[in-house]
């Protein structure tokens, strides 16, 4: 394959940077050109709801309702499956609207419901309601025999109820009050039946609004005994319910998805006793109103729930990772969208296969290196083993073996283990572990060696040498490998081999109950202390608890003083805001505001740039270094400290690009608002304003495209500039790496989607 198109420009990466299973540049499920790779998981799915579109309505009118469970780690396309549940259900209901689809990453339930409001709108709602007072009045024409043609027109909605009730002289107070019964009845409770009865009222709309999205409840919603305000979590799992009783049943079908809704749901489970008899009551809910329901997250998001809770899950789907296969189909699909032909070059099946075992069938992980791959032969030649390694290392390289290291240590510190670190067992090289563990009524010891991605058989030499110097130096000692990276399928049996047990691959979230149960796998392998004195052991187990506890309290003393900095912190942020409300109040002149973005479009900008600024604070820093005062030296030291940390003087470059990029993507979102209301005004978008709104996206896109993010880590090994705790702020580094995925990864995508969903809604 030659390196360019024929007209010499060069060929398009058609992998996605962000890692979506979406041609680079396409249209989201707004607009919609992505494709699907059909899973096992991805079939059972959509089998189960195929199952509840098409299953027969109850003698009652209501057909079943379901409760779908999708758990996968991350990256397995979770987000994916979810959009492409939302998609089968708009195709087949008479009203795609009544398909929807909520991204839970908001900071608590209420944020989430609130999303879900958003989407389903007040018109909706309000024609949801006006339904019920179209059958209520048409059933009241038909038991007196009159106005026969009224009756077909509100039964087929084709006139509104007011107007038939105004033309005829009915009681409209009479009627009214029939419809907040029934809803009162539908909804199961007496408020919501009040305030939707008022939304057929002119005059509440706004009222009812405020109170059904979490406001405080105006004087004419008290003045109707709506006084409790929709805001903790369990009042709004309860709401979500009541809109799927609302619009669910009778003869209706109702599909939400929310997805990583373990995310939310464990923070409002931590704060709130009352959640999960909530949570039970709104699967219960969704159920027996017909409706279907599913829920998005991590695999552990079934230890949070109770056995009541699980026994109203109808169904429950595993992600499962690509077969080497359906990564093939995948290259192939995304090179004919942007190409024109399905075509597998530059990969060949054995490097699809060496692609796909190293990045474990993980979807995210197999996108990001077939993009590297693709960008490293640069459209010319075939893709090798050798570049495979390369951007195995590249994308799923180890984390800092710093920070591995710590983690390993406390784990070992708080079971008041007894440990020597960077230990030699004997003379040469090879006799070195990480750490080597004794313990009081067994002989021998535990080495615990440390290595990166094993990927080759060179790889598993090297981790054979380590383990034969071990047991040369001690024939009785156990070995546990810790692997800071990746296992390749092929030399996984190998390795193996050589260990005797499975290594502990390092995962943020389980690796330190992995190591623990490895550490007293080998402990208990070890041959027992025979010579040992009973009273010995008894004094080195208190000495073992005491270790524990003293590690414990250390830790208190360590989240004190990480408190302590916190608090300055803060107190330091008032005080310039309160500079900068002097300096407005003298007069300081600002500039004039511009059309102002929706506020889910500012937010994922606000969040992006946040969280750059939260991991750099460099304009704080420098401001403190040139600030007089008895820590000045202290200041400059911490300083000079950072800015020889290998690989931050490059961060904090990749950073100003990101900002810039970000602040420019804003700028042109925001002059396109301008320019499409200038042009348009309100109404559906046209498609000439949605290829604008593409155009802006795929330049950000090309902007940040060869960026390394992967090298902003420097930035989360160091503590926050404003919040420096020593090993305490350690503690932080996996969400902040996290947070900065969240918010950086596929924000083009977001940006559109809630760009094009604000002037929907609007």
């Amino acid at each position: 394959m030659n390196g360019g198109r024929d007209d010499g420009t060069p060929l398009r990466n058609p992998f996605s940077a962000m890692a979506v299973a979406r041609v680079a540049g396409s249209e989201d499920d707004a607009g919609g050109s992505e494709f699907t790779v059909e899973t096992d998981a991805i079939r059972r799915a959509t089998a189960h709801l195929t199952e509840y579109l098409d299953a027969p309505d109850s003698a009652a009118g209501r057909g079943p309702g379901a409760v779908l469970l999708v758990l996968g780690e991350l990256g397995t396309g979770k987000t994916h499956l979810a959009r492409q549940l939302v998609r089968t259900a708009a195709a087949r209901l008479s009203d795609p609207t009544r398909s929807l689809h909520i991204e839970a990453t908001a900071e608590n339930v209420l944020s989430t419901y609130q999303r879900f409001l958003l989407q389903l709108g007040l018109e909706r709602i309000r024609a949801r309601v006006s339904e019920f007072y179209a059958d209520i009045v048409a059933e009241q024409l038909q038991d007196t025999g009159l106005a026969g043609h009224a009756v077909d027109l509100l039964r087929r909605r084709e006139v509104e109820p007011r107007k038939v009730v105004d033309e005829l002289r009915l009681m409209e107070s009479q009627l009214l009050r029939r419809v907040h019964r029934e809803l009162s009845d539908v909804t199961e409770n007496e408020s919501f039946g009040k305030a939707l009865t008022l939304l057929l009222r002119p005059g509440f709309e706004d009222a009812v609004w405020k109170w059904l999205t979490g406001g405080e409840p105006d004087v004419i919603l008290r003045e109707r005994d709506i006084t409790t305000r929709i805001a903790a979590a369990p009042d709004v799992l309860e709401a979500m319910g009541v809109f799927a009783l609302l619009f669910g049943g009778s003869r209706r079908r109702f599909v939400l998805v929310v997805d990583e809704f373990d995310k939310i749901f464990s923070l409002a489970r931590h704060s709130d006793d009352r959640v999960m008899l909530a949570f039970q009551k709104m699967l219960e809910v969704f159920s027996n109103a017909g409706a279907f329901l599913v829920l998005c997250g991590h695999p552990d998001f079934l230890t949070m729930v109770d056995a009541g809770a699980k026994q109203r899950i109808t169904h429950t789907v595993p992600m499962t990772g690509l077969s080497a296969p359906q990564a093939r189909q995948f290259i192939e699909l995304a090179q004919r969208a942007e190409f024109g032909q399905a075509r597998l070059e530059p990969f060949t099946p054995e490097v699809v296969e060496y692609v796909t075992t190293l990045a474990g069938g993980n979807v995210r992980r197999v996108i990001r290196m077939c993009h590297t791959l693709f960008q490293m032969t640069e459209g010319r030649g075939l893709v090798t083993d050798e570049m495979v390694r390369a951007a195995a290392r590249e994308q799923l390289g180890p984390l800092s073996a710093d920070e591995v290291l710590s983690s390993a240590r406390r784990v070992l510190v708080h079971n008041g283990w007894t440990y020597q670190p960077d230990h030699y067992l004997s003379l040469g090289r090879d006799s070195r572990v990480d750490f080597w563990l004794t313990f009081a009524d067994r002989t021998g010891g535990c080495a615990v060696l440390f290595t990166d991605s094993v990927l080759t058989h060179p790889d598993v030499e090297a981790v054979r040498r380590r383990f034969a110097a071990v047991r040369q130096a001690h024939a009785d000692a156990e070995v546990v490998l810790v692997v800071n990276g990746v296992v390749a399928g092929d030399v996984a049996p190998l390795l193996r081999g050589v260990l005797g047990r499975e290594p502990v691959v390092y995962s943020g979230r389980r690796f330190a109950d992995d190591l623990q149960v490895a550490v007293q796998a080998a402990m208990s392998l070890l041959p027992a202390e025979r010579s040992a004195d009973p009273a010995g052991l008894v004094q080195q187990r208190i000495d073992q608890i005491n270790r524990q506890q003293s590690s414990l309290y250390g830790f208190i003393e360590q989240l004190a003083d990480h408190i302590d900095g916190l608090r300055t912190s803060s107190d330091r942020r008032l005080a310039e805001i309160q500079h900068q409300l002097t300096d407005l109040a003298a007069g300081t002149p600002r500039e004039a505001a511009s059309v102002e973005l929706p506020g889910s479009v500012a937010q994922l900008f606000d969040d992006a740039l946040g969280v750059l600024e939260e991991n750099t604070h460099t304009e704080l820093m420098t401001r403190e270094a040139f600030a007089r005062g008895p820590e000045a030296s202290r200041v400059l030291d911490a300083v000079q400290r950072r800015q020889r940390t290998p690989g931050y003087l490059e961060a904090l470059g990749i950073v100003a690009l990101l900002q810039q990029a970000l602040h420019t993507f804003r700028d042109g979102v925001q002059q396109w608002y301008a320019d499409v209301r200038a042009r348009e005004g309100g109404g559906e978008l046209s498609a000439g304003a949605v290829e604008e709104l593409d155009e802006i996206c795929r330049t950000y896109d090309a902007v940040v495209e060869y960026l390394p993010r992967h090298k902003l880590d420097p930035l989360v090994q160091l503590a926050p500039w404003t919040a420096r705790g020593g090993p305490v702020s350690d503690l932080s580094r996996p969400s902040r790496r996290a947070s900065l995925r969240q918010h950086l990864d596929n924000l083009s995508s977001s940006v559109r989607r809630a760009a094009v969903r604000s002037q929907t809604f609007r």
